[in-house]
């Protein structure tokens, strides 16, 4: 008979509630049984769920790793259906929802309980790199996250199991993949030298070509867009649209004064090496998942 009991985390940033996987929780339930003071859930980010028997709460931990600083989540035990009270904490270095009061009351929110959908297995996992870079981080939101396509996902999780390196060509960009540390990764761009963050998870990936751009595809390395819905799409200020990955050789391999449109030779002059369309990475707040 299975566990009436559901195990959840609340993201840091916005309070929703995010429940384990349906083997997560049975461990999870039969390490709480136990009376064991913690348990190590190597699939949820490297976390250690730490158990309070005071009648406090659970909460949730993650390392640091790379620019990412160590992660801690308010964790509840409840049943599917029941609401939970979030309090938002604004204190010092401090910002972010929690179970427990907080010392200067501000914002709250209710938040229902709900288990994980029911699927005739885990969800699989696969890889997503963030858009944000260094320091910054330590600021993204799940928005900041982007899967790779299915073929390098598969690249990716071979070279992850064997601890191995990794070179990915994506578009007309080579990719150098390594540096592991538990379900986290480094990328680093060979023409440019930038470095990105990746990690290994279940998550909801619904990857879609803006309907704008579903007929075209990239001038540079002929890619329809349709087929490449996770690479981030970049329109020029003349109006053509190429793949970021591609068109950052155009925009960094002359003067900013030089570069000129590889479809009508319109000068782009001034535009900026970072991404700004639809469907590419932006700079957002916090990220909440650790």
């Amino acid at each position: 008979m299975s566990s009436p009991w559901v195990w959840g985390s609340f993201e840091r940033n916005t309070g929703t509630w995010t429940p384990y996987s349906a083997a997560e929780n049975a461990a999870i339930e039969d390490a709480f049984a136990r009376g064991d003071p913690s348990i190590d859930l190597p699939t949820c980010f490297n976390a250690v769920l730490h158990f309070n028997r005071s009648g406090g709460h659970h909460h949730q931990t993650t390392p640091a790793v790379g620019s990412k600083p160590a992660g801690y989540r308010s964790v509840l035990r409840g049943t599917p259906g029941m609401m939970a009270t979030l309090y938002w904490w604004d204190e010092g270095s401090t910002r972010m929802w929690r179970l427990e009061y907080p010392n200067q009351p501000g914002h709250e929110q209710q938040v229902e309980i709900k288990a994980m959908e029911q699927t005739a297995s885990d969800p699989e996992y696969i890889w997503q790199w963030c858009d944000l870079v260094g320091s910054d981080v330590a600021r993204a939101v799940e928005m900041n996250w982007h899967a790779y396509a299915p073929e390098h996902g598969e690249q990716i999780e071979a070279a992850w199991a064997q601890r191995a390196n990794l070179q990915l060509d994506i578009g007309l960009t080579r990719y150098q993949l390594g540096q592991w540390q538990g379900t986290y990764g480094s990328q680093r761009n060979e023409s440019t030298g930038v470095s990105r963050q990746l990690r290994r998870g279940r998550f909801a990936v619904a990857a879609t070509t803006p309907e704008a751009y579903r007929d075209d595809s990239c001038a540079l390395c002929t890619e329809a867009f349709a087929e490449t819905p996770q690479w981030p799409i970049r329109r020029t200020p003349c109006n053509h649209a190429f793949h970021y990955t591609c068109l950052q050789h155009i925009l960094r391999g002359a003067s900013r004064v030089a570069a000129r449109c590889p479809m009508c030779r319109a000068s782009l002059a001034g535009m900026s090496v970072a991404s700004d369309s639809s469907n590419a990475p932006r700079e957002l707040h916090e990220w909440g998942s650790s």
